[in-house]
């Protein structure tokens, strides 16, 4: 049995269906749960690859900074020839190359590059060498 009610709303009249009435205010919380739930899949979706980006462009910042700090020690190899300052550099050279390359949860990578990074600046200064990286006067965040 299907009751019909006449809804006049401003000059216009509409049927709704009592049951169909009854049945969206029962599953108003389900139909507002879903709606919330698709639209909060699509933000986080939206979100995973603006992660990935930027922490795409901050691993090739790194990388870059890493080869530039070991052609800047290879040139030091090459041109200077006191003994302490070669052998930090080779030291330097090497925790560059075992610098890990994938995300590992087991290795602080930024703790690792801060101290190849002061260990870099060390080396100049007993060089005497004042270098500043090409790219450090773009921001980085």
């Amino acid at each position: 049995m299907t009751i019909m009610i006449t809804i006049n709303m401003s000059d216009r009249s509409s049927d709704v269906d009592i049951n169909e009435a009854f049945e969206n205010l029962l599953l108003a919380e389900n139909l507002s749960e879903q709606a919330a739930y698709e639209e909060g899949f699509q933000t986080g979706k939206n979100q995973l690859v603006d992660g990935y980006h930027l922490g795409y462009h901050r691993a090739s910042s790194l990388a870059a900074l890493l080869g530039y700090y070991f052609g800047v020690l290879i040139c030091i190899q090459h041109f200077c020839k006191v003994p302490k300052i070669l052998e930090k550099s080779r030291a330097l050279m090497q925790k560059i190359q075992i610098f890990p390359l994938d995300n590992n949860n087991t290795v602080d990578i930024f703790d690792d590059f801060d101290n190849i990074k002061l260990n870099f600046k060390k080396i100049c200064s007993l060089a005497k060498i004042e270098i500043s990286s090409p790219e450090s006067n773009k921001l980085d965040f």
